[in-house]
């Protein structure tokens, strides 16, 4: 009885994610209202690969295709950060692009892309987005902001093929 009672509020959770997810998505416009909606996609999206985990049949079935849909417009989310971001220019928030680079990270992750991998460079990212200010030339970030932008959503764009 306990478990059933877990697993219904697990699934209110979820249920909640996906309402959340979807008034996001609906009015994502700026840079920081794109990175909550990938923030919530990739919440899901982490549950239903904990859940997948469980699952067979035609439940999990759907589960899986339901990842698939949430990974493809992972796409179309990244394609326009990266696009908002590129436009910015100067005036990028460093935060929400380094976060970005690590939700995309995370969604690599999630779709089976070498993923100690990139739990690596997730722990990385998190520690060098702490306390991140793009004029200080003595974080491991400063000197080097802009290659390693650059390098990470090159990679992104050949990873997802934006390129």
């Amino acid at each position: 009885m306990l478990r059933d009672r877990e697993g219904s509020a697990h699934n209110s959770h979820t249920l909640e994610l996906v309402h959340k997810f979807l008034e996001a998505k609906e009015k994502a416009h700026t840079p920081d209202e794109l990175v909550t909606s990938f923030e919530l996609l990739t919440m899901l999206r982490s549950q239903f690969s904990e859940k997948l985990k469980g699952e067979t049949g035609s439940k999990g079935q759907k589960l899986q295709m339901t990842d698939i849909g949430l990974e493809d417009f992972s796409f179309v989310l990244l394609s326009q950060l990266i696009n908002l971001f590129d436009a910015l220019g100067k005036e990028i928030n460093w935060s929400s692009a380094l976060r970005c680079l690590e939700l995309a990270i995370e969604n690599l992750r999630l779709s089976g892309f070498d993923t100690k991998e990139c739990q690596a460079i997730e722990s990385e990212m998190e520690a060098w987005r702490r306390g991140f200010r793009p004029q200080d030339r003595e974080h491991p970030l400063g000197s080097m902001q802009h290659i390693v932008i650059a390098f990470g959503f090159n990679a992104l764009y050949i990873v997802y093929g934006l390129a």
